[in-house]
């Protein structure tokens, strides 16, 4: 993997599998040390993050990384990654610098679904991932719940987003 592609994974890891919940903390740090000991090209880095539609998540994180590690991510490439001012407001409401610090559990929370939906880059993106949450592709429900028939996995997607909204926590 090319030092820009790790360091996006990193990112993308870091903010969407975990919603910057524990180890957030190491995972920063892994980020800082790829910036600075593999020196990725920055410029390719933001043009890969805006061409996947990464682009607020990738700037959310990066810039957790400066405030927290000291990252030497150039400014140019944060004012390029940079979302609108509404979303910088929306996200820095989450105060997730702090939420890190304190190291707080990585779990399936409304919190975290409101971290993914604020780093989804463009409208129509956060329909399709709200979508996807409440109903699953079919291969990930057999996976899930270990349903092998069209019927059983039918179930399984009708009943799925009532399992979502009795067992996420705030």
């Amino acid at each position: 993997m090319t030092p820009e592609d790790l360091l996006i994974h990193l990112c993308l890891h870091l903010a969407i599998n975990h919603g910057f919940g524990e180890p957030a903390l190491r995972n920063l740090l892994d980020v800082h040390l790829v910036a600075v000991r593999l020196s990725p090209d920055w410029d390719a880095v933001a043009e890969r993050a805006q061409a996947w539609r990464l682009a607020t998540m990738l700037w959310t994180t990066l810039s957790l990384t400066v405030q927290l590690w000291g990252a030497p991510v150039p400014a140019s490439v944060l004012a390029a990654l940079r979302p609108n001012p509404a979303r910088r407001r929306a996200i820095a409401a989450l105060d997730l610098a702090n939420s890190v610090l304190a190291m707080r559990p990585a779990s399936y929370s409304y919190r975290r679904f409101m971290v993914q939906t604020l780093l989804t880059d463009r409208p129509n993106d956060v329909w399709r991932l709200v979508w996807r949450a409440l109903y699953p592709e079919a291969d990930w429900l057999r996976a899930r719940y270990g349903v092998e028939t069209p019927t059983a996995v039918w179930r399984e997607r009708m009943m799925h987003p009532l399992r979502l909204l009795t067992s996420a926590r705030a």
